[in-house]
């Protein structure tokens, strides 16, 4: 947030339909986590091993970034971290293997399959309206087609709701895009015969990677003094892979790669020589994509092992056998050459141990949301994204943009509901919590539409403290708290102010907050007191009766004079204050929990305590 000193106010909670929340929880290595619900991202100390491995996992959370489970792609283990129900003996590679890959059944709530690779390509379903919302696994080692390499990535179909699961066959250039949509899982695919022939060794190791776009896929072919990094085209809406370009060949034990945000850039780790090399996929030509490599960093202290985008937008890298346990960070994956600012040593892992990969997510959940920040006026909020037509790149890596529209989730602000505009701000009107929806129609697909829940509270309420009882001939002294400044309703302008009335006087404070309109309003009642004996006060008492005692959910006041009432528990702290007129005045108490509460009736005539009990 640009403004922290408005952070009690504007608070922003991350949702898209690309599930962007559901890919916050890592978990990977061995016992190795992080929370991205936090910027920076934070360690998670709780993790528990699924295998002896550690090789590859990966996780999926609910909308509001709440871990459901996570696997390894033999086990799986759910929220509480205990094996879910029928969730073991998953057929997947144990080593070498890219991580599995979970995808949440388009149109379903509840539904998501996990893809594994061993020598074939399988699924299992995981239903979480099972086990008390623990999760159980419904089908398992679901055949999908054999003769698999140890590489799988996935993507989203141009219709912005399905989407592409991508494997390679085993002894033929075939790749094969199967399509998950509401009706299940494809298994008969698009089958794309193009590129390099996958022997049965070690060709099949390394990482794919689709772009976060859909228009590229990415490959690291492992060979121990012959690998090479290769590019295709891939049509979302086909599902056709094609046009391979070799971005070079001879690396040693090439394994892991990953596309920048944009599409515009490729990154390739060797696994032996721990060198990051960087790709421009806009520089023209073939020739010229090619001639584009550019060496990052060609010092890394441990091998580079792994690469991942993360929602924020970084890609992050594991370094096996790194000591102590680091991850390293691309900044700016979009920016070319130095300029993408890798840093070596960026993450510390405070708990487990990092390992060869990294958790495997659908590639295009992880296009960058819509940020904001805070107006000069109340609940006034402005609106970006990296994701429009200012931050355009080449267009055969991101297809043309040809609309935007904004729509802030206050139905009552009318045609102020709306806008195309690049960068937009919206007034809204009140606090509460709003579904902000960001609709981008790109090329011949469907609108990409990015949501977001954005949360505006009031502001804090003010913190009042001083005697609101005197008698004649005394003042009293009030400080208030919480806010930068104050007007008190008699003009005063201090934290603080002396009142002396001569009847009971209603004031009010109202405070201001710095770098912002918003306002808090804090009443309350300066009673004057006759300051009586024990006889008047029995006879105050008489003029104001209380019941029932013990009472349950409400409880009425019936007074012949004006009073205010202040109820305490039995800790002392108040919790309500009112001011009654004469006559009937029914008290409800559903937020009160049960016990005894003191009555502090204050008036003209005097003060008099009564004790109450809540039953239930």
């Amino acid at each position: 947030m640009k403004n922290p000193k408005l952070h009690f106010f504007l608070f922003l909670i991350s949702l898209n339909c690309f599930s962007q929340n559901e890919n916050s929880k890592w978990y990977f290595g061995l016992q190795a986590a992080l929370d991205f619900m936090s910027n920076p991202p934070s360690n998670l100390t709780n993790s528990v091993s699924i295998s002896g491995y550690g090789w590859g996992s990966t996780s999926v959370a609910d909308e509001a970034g709440n871990l459901l489970f996570f696997t390894d792609g033999k086990t799986v283990l759910n929220k509480q971290q205990l094996v879910m129900a029928n969730g073991s003996v998953l057929t997947s590679y144990p080593v070498y293997v890219q991580s599995p890959l979970i995808i949440k059944q388009p149109g379903s709530q509840n539904l998501y399959y996990i893809f594994t690779v061993d020598t074939s390509l399988k699924y299992s379903i995981v239903d979480m309206n099972l086990a008390a919302g623990m999760g159980s696994v419904t089908a398992k080692n679901v055949l999908v087609h054999h003769q698999t390499s140890l590489k799988i990535s996935a993507t989203k179909h141009c219709n912005g709701s399905d989407v592409w699961i991508i494997s390679h066959e085993l002894g033929t250039n075939n790749f094969r895009s199967n399509l998950v949509s509401s009706a299940g899982v494809n298994t008969t695919g698009v089958i794309s015969s193009t590129g390099t022939t996958y022997t049965l060794s070690n060709p099949q190791f390394g990482h794919m990677k689709c772009s976060p776009t859909g228009k590229k896929i990415g490959l690291a072919q492992f060979k121990t003094n012959a690998g090479i990094f290769e590019i295709f085209d891939f049509n979302n809406s086909s599902g056709v892979v094609s046009n391979p370009l070799v971005l070079g060949s001879n690396f040693s034990s090439v394994w892991s790669c990953e596309f920048s945000p944009d599409g515009s850039k490729f990154y390739g780790g060797p696994l032996a020589s721990n060198i990051l090399y960087q790709w421009d996929l806009c520089a023209g030509s073939n020739n010229a994509i090619v001639a584009s490599q550019d060496t990052i960093v060609n010092s890394l202290t441990s091998q580079l092992t792994g690469m991942q985008m993360a929602s924020n937008g970084k890609i992050y890298i594991s370094r096996a056998n790194s000591n102590p346990q680091f991850l390293g960070i691309i900044n700016n994956p979009n920016a070319a050459g130095i300029s993408c600012n890798f840093n070596n040593n960026a993450l510390a892992i405070s708990s487990g141990t990092v390992n060869y990969n990294l958790p495997n997510f659908v590639s295009s959940s992880l296009k960058s949301p819509f940020t904001f920040s805070s107006g000069l006026s109340c609940y006034s909020v402005s609106f970006t994204s990296s994701y429009l037509p200012s931050a355009a790149v080449c267009t055969n890596v991101a297809d043309p943009i040809n609309s935007i529209e904004w729509i802030f989730g206050e139905p009552s602000s009318g045609a102020a509901n709306t806008s195309t505009l690049i960068s937009p701000v919206h007034q809204y009107s009140a606090s509460g919590t709003y579904k902000v929806k960001l609709a981008v129609q790109s090329g011949f697909c469907v609108a990409d539409t990015i949501v977001q829940f954005v949360t505006l509270s009031p502001p804090p309420p003010l913190n009042l403290s001083g005697n609101y009882t005197i008698c004649p001939g005394i003042s009293s002294t009030l400080n208030v708290s919480g806010a930068n400044s104050y007007t008190w309703s008699t003009g005063v302008v201090s934290n603080s102010i002396s009142l002396s009335p001569s009847v009971t006087t209603v004031y009010s404070v109202t405070g201001s907050f710095s770098n912002t309109s918003c306002t808090s309003l804090k009443t309350f009642t300066v009673v004057r007191s006759k300051c009586v004996g024990i006889s008047e006060e029995d006879d105050l008492e008489n003029k104001i009766k209380i019941f029932p005692n013990p009472f349950s959910e409400e409880f009425s006041i019936d007074t012949k004079i004006p009073i205010s009432v202040l109820i305490y528990d039995q800790m002392g702290m108040i919790q309500d204050e009112l001011y009654l007129n004469e006559g009937l005045h029914v008290i409800p108490t559903n937020h009160f929990s049960k016990g005894v509460y003191i009555l502090k009736i204050l008036s003209d005539a005097g003060v008099f305590h009564s004790k109450l009990l809540k039953a239930n």
